[in-house]
């Protein structure tokens, strides 16, 4: 993120702009509004999101879950391995299906589950 701000892909013409965004222009985002639960995974070798990127995201985001941030504990870990890391299973996986087991036992969109990370 160059800008700190969250908005849509910026095709570096006023003239592209319009064609893929309308006359509005490029749309900003307001992640406070985010009313979906989230869980976070980063690596710390990802030159694609910078940790004060994912700080800065996190912080804004107003349902991050309790225990569902994980840092990812191989020092070399970037943003292609998430798809094509031969350990994707181990650092990532395991971890997202026992997350998705635990909202679907105790539905995290329910404002009594309440386990938001702050």
């Amino acid at each position: 993120m160059n800008k700190f701000s969250y908005q849509g892909f910026d095709w570096g013409t006023e003239r592209l702009n319009f064609i893929h965004h309308g006359r509005n222009g490029i749309p900003k985002y307001r992640l406070e509004d985010v009313t979906t639960p989230v869980a976070a995974y980063y690596g710390l070798n990802d030159w694609l999101a910078a940790l004060p990127d994912l700080h800065k995201t996190l912080s804004e985001l107003p349902h991050i879950l309790h225990g569902m941030v994980h840092q990812i504990p191989f020092p070399y870990w970037n943003h292609i391995d998430f798809v094509f890391g031969i350990e994707a299973d181990r650092y990532v996986y395991k971890y997202v299906l026992e997350n998705l087991k635990e909202c679907e036992e105790q539905d995290c969109r329910n404002p009594m589950y309440n386990k938001y990370f702050t």
